[in-house]
């Protein structure tokens, strides 16, 4: 694995890929939205911007955050990223009733990657059941850092998701731990009655 300086010094994912690994590429659903508002460049920013997240947070690893191994690339341009596969986010493990979870031992271990996370300076902003998958042993593994910025910072076009956030997404364009907290609090109440998304 080598950095690519034209892409940021973003890390470059093996051609081939470790065993047990996702290939997450841009999201096209947003596509259609994007080309009516004439912002189709977005989309790749997006994922430029996730990267160079997991970048940063790949460097300080912690046990509940998903492991990055680096971007696909093709002709200049990143394609996807590659991650660590787990086979399930909590919202659809306990929907199709997979298995269960212990409730405070995945509390914990989801504080400590948020604290992890906080200590580094950056808040993840889109925390729900979504973004969060559940490893063999039952615990958290938080995902997608397509919201995560520095504290502070201006959110990009990915902020939070509704249901999940406190207040009106049109107030939510800056970085902050308090996202994070109130997601927290939010997810520990819903584990006693999940209700589910599509």
């Amino acid at each position: 694995m080598g950095a690519l300086s034209c892409l940021v010094e973003l890390t470059k994912a093996p051609d081939t890929l470790p065993p047990n690994t996702y290939v997450k590429h841009p999201n096209l659903s947003t596509y259609e939205i994007f080309q009516e508002h004439n912002v189709l460049n977005l989309g790749p920013k997006g994922l430029l911007e996730e990267a160079r997240a997991m970048e940063i947070i790949s460097q300080h690893p912690h046990p509940n955050i998903i492991h990055y191994h680096g971007c696909r690339v093709r002709r200049g341009r990143i394609t996807g990223l590659v991650l660590d596969r787990h086979s399930n986010t909590l919202n659809d493990h306990l929907k199709n009733k997979v298995g269960s979870v212990d409730k405070e031992p995945f509390m914990q271990a989801l504080i400590s990657a948020i604290d992890h996370l906080h200590s580094l300076g950056w808040a993840h902003n889109d925390l729900n059941p979504g973004n969060i998958l559940v490893d063999k042993e039952g615990m958290p593994v938080l995902i997608d850092f397509g919201s995560a910025r520095e504290m502070g910072a201006k959110l990009g076009t990915s902020r939070g998701t509704k249901g999940w956030i406190e207040g009106e997404m049109k107030d939510y364009h800056m970085s902050d731990k308090r996202h994070d907290l109130f997601a927290i609090d939010k997810i520990r109440l819903w584990l006693d009655a999940p209700m589910f998304s599509d």
